[in-house]
């Protein structure tokens, strides 16, 4: 299904079936349900099947139990990085749980793209944060700022150090509405289902299980406010419902689109009068657009609540332009140089896309002074030899790839004239440099309406048409000016006010 028609079908199930009353020991099952389901009814039609990243914290001891390869690949990585920490701190105001996806090469450092602007701003005021993060490959070390690796065992192990209850039940009969539900759910869709009724009941179990350790460990720290990247995920889940029992504002920080047709974000039309436990207090987002994503259903509920903060590495690039650029002066004279045969044209072929032959021969059939920029997903680093081979193979001499996958982003964007993509968030980045994009896929139109009707994204799936639309794009942008906005300390306290915090600073 497409993204528009997923998300109609899930409100679908959504009026036949009381799911906001389905629970398993505490932890709501129909946010865990909705993420799944909604990924799998776009698989066949949309994504390609999960790839198998090589840099994975995969099996390092052959056959060995899974709980030693962990191990071992935490170790691995704890040596690489040389700051790991294993115990929490006692105290922090702030507490973060990011992910590895977004992480980003900052010279000889991986600079988490999403926390780590915020954690900047908190120690220039001298607030004190803790940044935990899934462990889930071994190729972003070391990082700017230390953070402590989460791995599933070693969770488990954490947990059970001062809990001597048994675990959650995690082999139980479903829910008797929980079977039906499936059964409708195969009739209607024939989708080959990742997560069905018994695998649901075992994920609830586990997030009650973890929301039990870090109930635990957030009692150590003591936070004011928690934010949070990827909330629908086992880590996320917990994390978030031991937040909502202790009383701490979690907020939700954008690692790209927050659209209506996003299956964790938008239009939730049954949830449950005080709002979802496994879910956010507050919904940070880059726009106003974004916002009523959220306000649209979180109107009447006391919390799920937009907050629009901005883009936050948006704001520390254009703060600290000059510092920043002088750090990738290589990387900025080698597009310069680009730029000087011909326009420079980003394209981002889209993350698990089955077919990027649409991209491909719109840069075959451009004009040849036309320089690419190809960026290929912060998941899909390792694939750049393939798509070297690739344009190798098509006769494609102006086209780059690795210095545009591993450049900061808008490093990029300072220097193109027009972006081609699939349904990348980097469509609503790139406005902020006043840069048009042109979109190779239909369901653009549903998840950046506001893009669309603004001028702002143009979508077509004739290469010709492409061509001609990158083109219109270059002639009508103008060069971005720079306007005041308040500073990351100033957009934080705002954050702090809206969640009603007061958070210590160091004399």
């Amino acid at each position: 299904m497409k993204a528009a028609d997923t998300m109609d079908y899930l409100n679908d199930l959504e009026s036949r079936f009381d799911v906001e009353d389905w629970e398993h020991e505490g932890t709501p099952l129909w946010p865990i349900i909705r993420t799944f389901l909604g990924l799998d009814l776009m698989e066949g039609d949309l994504l390609a099947p999960r790839p198998q990243n090589p840099n994975t914290a995969r099996p390092l001891l052959g056959r060995w139990p899974a709980k030693v390869d962990n191990l071992a690949g935490y170790l691995k990585a704890s040596l690489h990085d040389g700051q790991t920490r294993v115990i929490p701190s006692k105290k922090a105001d702030v507490v973060f749980l990011g992910d590895s996806a977004t992480r980003m090469p900052h010279k000889d450092r991986s600079y988490h793209r999403i926390c780590d602007p915020l954690i900047d701003a908190y120690k220039r005021v001298g607030v004190r944060c803790e940044h935990f993060e899934p462990l889930r490959n071994l190729d972003n070390l070391p990082r700017t700022n230390p953070s402590i690796y989460l791995t599933q065992p070693f969770f488990n192990w954490l947990g059970r150090l001062n809990d001597r209850s048994p675990p959650v039940r995690q082999r139980l009969s479903p829910l008797e509405p929980l079977a039906r539900f499936y059964d409708t759910v195969r009739a209607e869709t024939k989708a080959v289902l990742y997560l069905d009724e018994h695998r649901c009941m075992r994920m609830a179990a586990m997030v009650a299980d973890a929301k039990k350790t870090w109930v635990r460990i957030l009692r150590r720290i003591q936070p004011k406010i928690a934010y949070s990247v990827l909330y629908y995920n086992f880590w996320g889940w917990s994390y978030t419902a031991a937040c909502r029992e202790l009383g701490i504002p979690c907020v939700e920080l954008p690692h790209g689109r927050q659209d209506p047709c996003h299956h964790a974000y938008g239009r939730w039309t049954k949830r449950p009068a005080t709002g979802y436990k496994i879910l956010p207090s507050f919904f940070w987002t880059w726009s106003e657009s974004e916002s009523q994503t959220f306000d649209s259903w979180s109107s009447s509920l006391p919390t799920h609540k937009p907050f629009v903060g901005g883009n936050p590495l948006l704001r520390k690039w254009r703060d600290d332009s000059q510092e920043l650029e002088s750090k990738f002066r290589d990387e900025a004279t080698s597009i310069d140089s680009l730029a000087s045969k011909g326009p420079v044209v980003m394209a981002l072929p889209q993350y698990r896309i089955k077919d990027v032959d649409d991209t491909l021969q719109t840069i075959a059939s451009a004009p040849k002074n036309w320089q690419w920029l190809i960026r290929m997903h912060p998941l899909e680093r390792y694939m750049i030899p393939a798509m070297e081979e690739k344009l190798k193979e098509l006769g494609i001499a102006n086209a780059i790839v690795e210095l545009p996958t591993n450049a900061p982003l808008y490093l990029l964007l300072k220097r193109t004239r027009s972006l081609l993509t699939g349904y990348s968030s980097t469509i609503l980045e790139a406005i902020e440099f006043d840069i048009r994009s042109v979109s190779t896929m239909e369901v653009a139109r549903d998840i950046f309406p506001q893009a669309v009707e603004d001028g702002w994204l143009t979508i077509s799936t004739s290469s010709t048409e492409r061509i001609a639309l990158l083109e219109k794009a270059m002639r009508n942008n103008a060069r971005p000016t720079n306007k005041r906005q308040e500073s990351l300390e100033e957009t934080l306290d705002r954050m702090h006010r809206a969640a009603d915090v007061s958070l210590r600073t160091a004399k």
